[in-house]
């Protein structure tokens, strides 16, 4: 079955990207626009993460041998940050729980998910598998995505200046990261 999803992984990472679009798009239009965090967002969110399944075992398989205790505790970390995400994400789009009794939990899943990106960018700029510049943009996006709870915990809202920065960053070059992913694990021998 992991074989199966690290073949579909580049097409899987190309819509994740896409989803990523989407995803800020409805933060955008239904926080923005209408002053609350849209379920088109958080109904989005869940198959953004979902997606990024794929490129994880893909990506684990491909880095491991650069640095197996690494790549293999951050792909776990991401895996288990994912898989809870994606269930609290869904959790609150059928009702269960309010945005408020998840906030805490999705910030710390989704610093799962960038630590597993600062590795990756770590653990690539060391070798010599991906480009140079792919490497320093996962490392970047991961940073970035981490720096959106930091303004979180300190402040407890979206609006301290590490949360907004880090969220402008991220919804930029998380995309650009997967968009390049799929390429790069297209070229890839299988």
């Amino acid at each position: 079955m992991i074989e199966s999803l690290i073949r579909i992984s580049p097409s899987v990472t190309y819509w994740a990207a896409w989803l990523s679009i989407a995803s800020t798009a409805a933060l955008f239009i239904f926080f923005g626009g209408v002053g609350f965090m849209g379920p088109a967002n958080d109904f989005l969110s869940i198959f953004q993460f979902l997606s990024l399944i794929p490129a994880l075992f893909a990506l684990q398989r491909i880095l491991v041998d650069s640095n197996a205790s690494v790549i293999n505790i951050a792909s776990g970390l991401a895996f288990v940050g994912i898989l809870i995400f994606a269930m609290l994400q869904a959790a609150l789009v059928v009702g269960l729980v309010t945005f408020s009794q998840t906030l805490r939990a999705i910030l710390s899943v989704g610093s799962l998910i960038a630590i597993w990106w600062v590795a990756i960018g770590f653990v690539s700029l060391g070798g010599d598998i991906f480009p140079q510049r792919w490497a320093w943009l996962v490392l970047i996006s991961g940073v970035f995505y981490l720096l959106i709870a930091v303004g979180f915990w300190i402040s407890g809202s979206p609006e301290h200046p590490l949360a907004a920065v880090g969220f402008l960053v991220s919804t930029i070059t998380v995309p650009w990261w997967l968009f390049w992913l799929s390429r790069l694990l297209r070229e890839m021998p299988n």
